[in-house]
């Protein structure tokens, strides 16, 4: 008789989240539980008021910017900050009420470009203020959100607090719903190869609900000490 042995939850979890990237690839703008998040080049949403745009993030001075062609980009939103996003992120979120999809992850640097000409020289609003290879998006760990009822209409500042618990980055200069894995790095740093660290879940049960297809509750947040949002 064969005898199946479970992996461990740091296998299945690199796992799935392996499965995610692979499943969506191809996708477009992608939702919750194993979203690809690549490049939604126009927002469904992109109707409505949306918040300030992406800042720009130009060289400061006596930075040196990597050519385009030497840039080590990937093709793929980072495994582990997708991760991230789905068994803490959009979990802790959906406890406090909010009903979040991704709208956008992963850009290539063509991607990027164009979504740059919106509102410029192609037809739209203007979404973001940087040029392909110059955004976080397109190094694979940044995604936008919106609320799937409300929209951008929604409490951002709880929101950018239940990120930081999961070790996000809400951008507050100005485009609230972009929230990124950055750990102080520079976009120039990126382009010369540097990458945050691993991010690692903050509470175990997490892992478990995730893996179980089971939502976060309340109680799992104050089991794992998190604070109130």
């Amino acid at each position: 008789m064969l005898t199946f042995h479970r992996p461990s939850a740091a296998v299945r979890r690199t796992l799935l989240a392996g499965a995610a990237v692979l499943a969506l690839v191809g996708v477009g703008a992608a939702w919750v539980m194993g979203d690809q998040a690549e490049a939604e080049v126009v927002s469904p949403l992109a109707t409505e008021p949306r918040p300030t745009p992406e800042p720009s993030s130009e060289p400061v001075a006596m930075c040196v910017e990597t050519p385009l062609a030497d840039m080590n980009l990937p093709t793929a939103i980072d495994a582990n900050f997708l991760a991230q996003v789905n068994y803490c992120f959009l979990p802790a979120a959906a406890v406090y009420g909010y009903d979040l999809r991704v709208t956008s992850g992963f850009r290539t640097v063509a991607e990027q470009n164009l979504l740059y000409e919106q509102g410029r020289t192609e037809d739209g609003h203007v979404i973001t203020e940087v040029r392909g290879g110059r955004s976080v998006h397109n190094f694979g760990f940044a995604v936008d959100v919106a609320d799937e009822r409300r929209g951008y209409r929604i409490n951002w500042d709880r929101l950018g607090r239940i990120a930081a618990y999961c070790g996000l980055e809400q951008n507050e200069e100005g485009d609230q719903a972009h929230f990124a894995h950055r750990a102080g790095l520079t976009i120039e740093q990126f382009q010369a190869g540097q990458r945050p660290p691993t991010l690692v879940l903050p509470c175990a049960n997490m892992d478990d609900r995730a893996l179980a297809g089971e939502p976060l509750t309340r109680q799992d947040l104050q089991d794992c000490g998190a604070p109130e949002f």
